[in-house]
This record gives structure tokens, C-alpha cells and sequence, in this order.
């Protein structure tokens, strides 16, 4: 069963469920009653809940059984939860770990406004060209019969079309923009595992899923899970591939009776030596989740940091390249004006 949920509503939900777990509300009665506030995708997973609890089924394993509703780690989280007694405490820490997830992620989508509105603003400008001002001039070009440039008579060509056969041409733009959400729904993990091999991108990607790797294993550590079982809960939420593999690897040592630190330690290439040192360090002080809690606030400056070189970069290389294409589009219109100027001078 797929239920998606945003980020704000699966903070709503584990809140409200600690709150009446804090509040001894037996947990059927609270998610009856929560169900009845509850609003789409919410309400499903509510109802589905209320289903499978009646049936004696766990919070986790009904969470299992909805795709797309949580990730692993948060389920695993429950479900250690549930068997040591602990649910208040644990879903309070889950609810922090979402307010954290969905910070990082405004901080990411900050970063990036700048050149999504900087796009924005040429596509409309190209829009209002296109529409308005070329009908015009090709309709002046036309009366003087001038020889026309090739980039001229391509705007053209591309405005006649667009205003001739509207409907069709925002069908296309539609079908086009439907294909690329189609595309990301079904095959997100391979779509971000393609851009996270991306120049620039790569880095940044790793330095991600550090965060998310420390973030989760200081959660999974701290809620008594075993260090190979929390690796193998994480190392399908990473986005990068190599990382992805390096886990592999890492938890086929410590599996085979090796420290986290040295399986760290043989994905050097991946794993920064800060991370491999205060990992040792933790393992030697039994201290391992808090440790990897505080690596994950690092990691977190860290990627802010380069999103900022990143953007800091892209802004004025976004400038000349958006200047250089209106300065072309421009120039197709203005080249033929300037052609027959010159020829009345001459005449």
C-alpha cells in the first residue's frame, strides 16, 4: 500500500503519537481520534494503522507495510521502541530528527532559489518575446522583404509556431513537464544516483549522505540496535552510489568481527579521516552515538558551506549565460534592422 506523506505531515503525526503516548491515551483511542482530524494521505495511514493495530499487528510492522510513508530507519526506530518499552522517548527523538531532516532541506532549497528564479525570469522574458515582440517585427521584416540572418528567421519560425498552434504547443510543454514527474516517481533512485555522479555535484552529494549516515546510526546506536543491523537499515537511504557500496563493505567487516572505525578505515576514499578518528574515539569511550550525532552536525555546516561556494559561483555565471542568450535573441532582432539602415545609407 503507497501512502506518501510531506515532510510537515509526518512531523504532525509522530508528534501527535508521542503526545498521547506522553499523555497515557491508550494507543488505539489516540489514533481513532487523530483520524478524525486527519486529511488525506494522513488519514489513510491513520485508517490502514487502526486496521492492522486491531489485528495485533505492531506500529512498525503496519508502517512496513506502507510504501512511501516512512523510510527504514524511522521504522526500525519504532519498532526497537516497542519491544524495550521505550516509544515516548524514541518517537520524541524521531520527532527532532524530522524538524532536523526538514531544516537541512530548506537550506538546500534556499540555495538553490537564486538560480531557480533567475531561470524563472528568462523564461518569461523568452515567453514575452516570442508572443508579443517577434509577431510584430517578422510582420515589418516581411513588408521590406529582407534577407534575414538564419538565428532570424528560426525565431521566426519558433514564434510562428507558438502562436499559431498555442494549445498544441502547452500541450507538448505539459506532456514534456508530465514525463519529467513521471520519471523522477519511478525512478528517483536512479535519477538521483545520476546526478549525484555529476561534476560539483558529486562532493556535495557525499558530504549529504555523511550527515544522514551519522544523523541515523547515532539514532539506531542510541536505541540499542546492533551496528551491522543499522548500517543495512541506512545504506539503501543514501543517494550516492559509492557510499552506498562502501557501507556494503564496511558492514561485511564488522560483520566479520572488525571495528566500525577500520571499516571506515578501508572505504578511506569515501570517509573523511575525521570521521574515521572520532569514530575510534567513540568506540574507545563506549560514547559511539554520541559521537555520531555530533559528526552529524558537522557534516551539516559542512554541506551549507559548499552550497554557498556553489551558489556564490553559479550567480555570475548564471548572469552571463541568461545575458548572453537574451543578448542573441536580440541581436537576431535588431541584425536586420541595423542591414537595412546600412542599405539606405549607401542607396
Amino acid at each position: 500500500m503507497k501512502i506518501r506523506l510531506k515532510d510537515t505531515e509526518k512531523l504532525d503525526f509522530i508528534t501527535n503519537m508521542q503526545t498521547f503516548v506522553a499523555s497515557g491515551v491508550p494507543l488505539l483511542e489516540g489514533i481513532e481520534t487523530l483520524e478524525q482530524e486527519a486529511h488525506h494521505s494522513t488519514q489513510r495511514l491513520l485508517t490502514h494503522l487502526k486496521g492492522d493495530i486491531s489485528e495485533g499487528r505492531t506500529i512498525a510492522d503496519s508502517l512496513e507495510n506502507t510504501e512511501g510513508a516512512f523510510n527504514t530507519v524511522i521504522i526500525n526506530l519504532i519498532r526497537s521502541a516497542e519491544l524495550s518499552g521505550t516509544l515516548e522517548q524514541t518517537l520524541e527523538s524521531i520527532k527532532e530528527y524530522i524538524k532536523e531532516t526538514m531544516e537541512f532541506k530548506a537550506r538546500i532549497l534556499a540555495a538553490l532559489m537564486y538560480p531557480m528564479v533567475i531561470m524563472g525570469v528568462f523564461v518569461l522574458v523568452f515567453g514575452v518575446i516570442l508572443f508579443f515582440v517577434i509577431p510584430r517585427v517578422a510582420q515589418v521584416f516581411a513588408k521590406l522583404k529582407l534577407e534575414l540572418p538564419i538565428t532570424t528567421r528560426a525565431l521566426i519560425f519558433l514564434s510562428h509556431f507558438v502562436t499559431t498552434n498555442t494549445v498544441l504547443f502547452f500541450a507538448i510543454v505539459a506532456a514534456l513537464i508530465g514525463l519529467v514527474v513521471a520519471f523522477y516517481y519511478y525512478k528517483k533512485t536512479q535519477l538521483i544516483e545520476f546526478i549525484s555522479t555529476l561534476p560539483g555535484i558529486a562532493t556535495l552529494t557525499r558530504t549529504i549522505d555523511l550527515s544522514r549516515l551519522t544523523k541515523s546510526l547515532g539514532l539506531l546506536l542510541q536505541s540499542g540496535i546492533p551496528i551491522v543491523t543499522a548500517i543495512e537499515y541506512i545504506e539503501n537511504e543514501m543517494y550516492s552510489k559509492s557510499i552506498k557500496e562502501a557501507l556494503a563493505k564496511t558492514k561485511t567487516f564488522v560483520l566479520d568481527g572488525g571495528k566500525l572505525s577500520e571499516g571506515f578505515k578501508q572505504s578511506s576514499k569515501y570517509f573523511p579521516p575525521t570521521l574515521i578518528t572520532l569514530t575510534k574515539a567513540g568506540e574507545a569511550s563506549g560514547k559511539l552515538e554520541q559521537t555520531m550525532s555530533e559528526m552529524s552536525s558537522r557534516f551539516s555546516e559542512k554541506v551549507t558551506k559548499n552550497l554557498k561556494t556553489i551558489t556564490t559561483l553559479m550567480e555570475p555565471a548564471m548572469l552571463v549565460i541568461i545575458g548572453f542568450l537574451i543578448g542573441g535573441i536580440m541581436l537576431s532582432i535588431i541584425a536586420p534592422i541595423y542591414q537595412l539602415i546600412g542599405s539606405i545609407g549607401v542607396r
